[in-house]
Order: structure tokens, then C-alpha cells, then sequence
């Protein structure tokens, strides 16, 4: 999730999940849940985040930016102003303004319910979807509605610059509102009838415009599906070592080609935790950059096997900053792979989690007993979903045909790997 929500977290970012043990025991806690109340998961639609808020009595979109178009609001005339004449997103979001524009006299009741009248910070979190996106094709444009967030505070600090030319300059507040978890904003707590009230009357108005409006989409267990992580556990890891780092140190020779649940059994201590907006740890590259150990470009370049790590991992003296790198691939590697499974095991009124279009990005788990923020399950839109980025950062390290077979042989692969041997083609 990008724009003004900010990053969702992933199983292994939650507090409770500290090693690989950990992150094994949220996903098995996942699959009771799942088998007693799967309608409190909700479907993660794949589509372009854009968030909504009132300005001056009208509907107006942010970006998240700290841009001060952003943070009054771009109404439907600025949006030239915004994007620029002939941007791909003016039309559809001059749709979708129109929309909320037009429902505004049908649904001041709710907008006051949801807090959104009475504070300029709040906005919709709201995804659209135009048919076909970066990697799902739906039938019918529409607007999925998250829920309400609000922007937490940011300040730009004072320099030697500012004060120069301002003696008296003090801090600016870039983004006023509640302190919390995301990149840029924090989901609160609204009227879930209020929403649906909401959802309800915005179909009426979004209808003639060849849109549809959904809330939350609640998922169901599958009938006679058994969630089986056996074959994900099993699934054999190796990485790209190099001799020398190997006779210095030699700490994955007995771990080589063996299940990833033994890899994850190594991990005592994962090797950063989240902490909003940033994980708390970073490690260094050996072009002299730093990057968190869940980094996606790593990962994928981990996973190709293409180069040794520590060709582009910096060791420090013991070597355990690559071994962390390594471990980060290897908790993302697994929430892949046990997401998956688990969504393999899930359908909704929009179809199956997995099925042989792999129809949905994954699900949104919102469930105080297992974080206070919502989390995702996305399986291979780990990967897939990434392609659009992954081709343009990598560019220089896998090739772009490389990275597009790999997409493409990985959901294929996983795809059918999930689905009842009858239904395989």
C-alpha cells in the first residue's frame, strides 16, 4: 500500500514475531482463525491507493506528500496543478471526485459520523481499481474503501540556513494530526455503520459513471480446503556464498538446500524490527549504501543466486551482518511461501484468494490479538506485485528478462502448486 497510507506491515513486522520460530507459530495461529473467522479477513485489493479528504466544504485528494498542495488538498480544479496536463490519473480521479462531490448533500450525516467534517487530518483510504492493474484483472472499475486514517505529526527542523534568514525560525509542522503507525498516517477507529451507510449511498452515485463502491470484503474458509503448510516449510533454501567469506566464516554450509523451516529455526532473533516509518536496524551494501534486511531488490537478488551475497553485502568483522541480510531474505522468503498456503485455504464474494488468474493481491487482517495495526498476507505478491519497481531498481544488477521470467515462472508455479490436483491444467 503506497500513497498517503503508508507501508501495511507484513507477519514478520509484528511485535510478537521476534525469531523464525515466532514467525512459523503467527501463521499456524492464522490457520485456527481462518477456520473460525475468516469474515474478519478481509480481501487487499491490488490497486492504485488514493486518499480523500474534505476541503472547504468539497472532496479533495492527498497524496501524502509534504508538497503544500498535498497537505491543503488538491480539489477537482487543481488537479492539472498536480499532476501535470495529460497525467494518466486526472481522468479517473476526475471521476471519482465527482463521485463524492456529487453524494456530499445524500451523506453529511456520515461524513460527521466518521470525523471527517469535523477533522481536516482525517481522509478515506480508498483504492481504485480501472479493470486491469499492475498485476490483477478485475472485471468492473471501482472503489474500494479501507477505512478512515488520519496524518501524524512531522516536523521540519530548523538549519543553520533558516535561521540566516530567520533569527526567530521555529520548527514547521508539515503534517499535523496523531502520532502512530505508518508511513505517513494511522487507521483510528470510526462507525463501521456510518461506513456502511457511507459505501451504500456512494454506489447510487458512482453507478452512472461506470464505477462500483465496496467497503471491506469480508473472505470465507473454503470448502473442504485444509490450510497445509508442509510443503512450504519444506521447500529447500540455498544462497550464494562466496569460498572466501565461507572459509573465514562459515556459517551456512550445513544449512545449504535444506528446508527453509531449518533456516528459520537458526533465527533466535530476527534482524531488524519495525518501527514506524522505518525498521529500527540497517545494514550496509558494498556501493556504500544502507537497507534494511527485508529489503525486496536484496531479497530477489539472494534468491537468483546470480552473485554471492558478500559481494554485495559488507561483512563487518564477524560476519553476522551478511548472515542478517541473509536471515531477512529468509523471513521474507517464508512469509511468501506460508502466505500462499494460507491464502490458498480462502474465498470471498469476488472469488478465490488463489485460483489459476491469481485473482487478489492477498487479505488484511484488522484483529487486536494479533496487532493494534493491520497486517497483510499477500503470498506471491511479495514478488509479483513489485515487478513495475523491481524492473527499473534492478536494472543493473538481473536483468529485465530475468526478472520477468522469474515473476512470471514463480506465480505460475506457486499458483497451481495451490490449487486441487483436478483443477490444474
Amino acid at each position: 500500500m503506497g500513497g498517503a497510507a503508508g507501508h501495511m506491515r507484513h507477519p514478520y513486522d509484528l511485535q510478537q514475531v521476534q525469531s523464525g520460530t515466532d514467525l512459523i507459530s503467527i501463521f499456524e495461529q492464522l490457520k485456527s482463525y481462518a477456520s473460525k473467522s475468516a469474515q474478519d479477513i478481509n480481501v487487499k485489493i491490488d490497486g492504485i491507493n488514493v486518499s480523500f479528504k474534505l476541503v472547504d466544504g468539497e472532496f479533495a485528494v492527498d497524496r501524502g506528500s509534504t508538497k503544500p498542495i498535498d497537505v491543503k488538498g488538491v480539489t477537482l480544479a487543481r488537479l492539472p496543478e498536480r499532476f501535470g496536463s495529460g497525467h494518466g490519473m486526472i481522468p479517473a480521479i476526475t471521476n471519482l471526485l465527482t463521485i463524492l462531490n456529487n453524494a456530499l448533500p445524500d451523506i453529511s450525516g456520515e461524513i460527521n459520523s466518521l470525523g471527517l467534517a469535523s477533522n481536516e487530518h482525517f481522509f478515506l483510504n480508498t483504492e481504485y481499481v480501472l479493470g486491469t492493474t499492475n498485476a490483477t484483472s478485475y472485471n468492473n472499475n471501482f472503489i474500494a474503501i479501507h477505512g478512515v486514517n488520519a496524518f501524524y505529526a512531522k516536523y521540519k527542523k530548523v538549519t543553520k540556513k533558516m535561521l540566516k534568514v530567520d533569527p526567530n525560525a521555529q520548527p514547521i509542522l508539515l503534517r499535523p494530526g496523531l502520532s502512530g503507525g505508518g508511513k505517513n498516517s494511522v487507521e483510528v477507529n470510526y462507525d463501521q455503520t456510518a461506513m456502511s451507510s457511507l459505501i451504500s449511498k456512494l454506489k447510487t452515485h458512482a453507478s452512472p459513471l461506470g464505477f462500483d463502491v465496496y467497503g471491506p470484503i469480508p473472505t470465507a474458509a473454503k470448502q473442504g480446503a485444509v490450510i497445509d503448510y508442509s510443503s512450504a516449510l519444506n521447500t529447500p533454501f540455498e544462497v550464494n556464498i562466496s569460498d572466501d567469506y565461507s572459509d573465514e566464516y562459515g556459517q551456512f554450509e550445513h544449512l545449504q538446500g535444506r528446508p527453509i523451516k531449518d533456516w528459520l529455526s537458526e533465527i533466535t532473533q530476527k534482524p531488524a524490527s519495525y518501527s514506524a516509518p522505518t525498521y529500527d536496524t540497517a545494514y550496509r551494501t558494498t556501493d556504500g549504501k544502507k537497507i534494511n534486511p527485508y529489503h525486496k531488490n536484496t531479497y530477489l537478488k539472494i534468491l537468483s543466486r546470480s552473485e554471492p551475497v558478500d559481494s554485495f553485502i559488507m561483512a563487518d568483522e564477524s560476519g553476522d551482518d551478511v548472515r542478517q541480510v541473509i536471515n531477512g531474505s529468509v523471513m521474507l522468503h517464508a512469509t511468501r511461501l506460508l502466505g500462499n498456503a494460507f491464502l490458498a485455504g480462502l474465498t470471498s464474494d469476488v472469488g478465490d484468494m488463489i485460483s489459476d488468474d491469481a485473482s487478489h493481491e492477498g487479505v488484511v487482517i484488522r484483529d487486536p490479538q494479533f496487532s493494534q495495526y493491520p497486517f497483510k498476507i499477500t503470498g506471491e505478491f511479495i514478488v509479483a506485485g513489485m515487478y513495475g519497481v523491481i524492473a527499473q531498481k534492478m536494472s543493473k544488477t538481473v536483468s529485465e528478462a530475468k526478472i520477468k521470467k522469474m515473476v512470471r515462472e514463480s506465480v505460475t508455479r506457486t499458483m497451481l502448486a495451490m490449487l486441487p490436483r483436478h483443477d490444474r491444467q
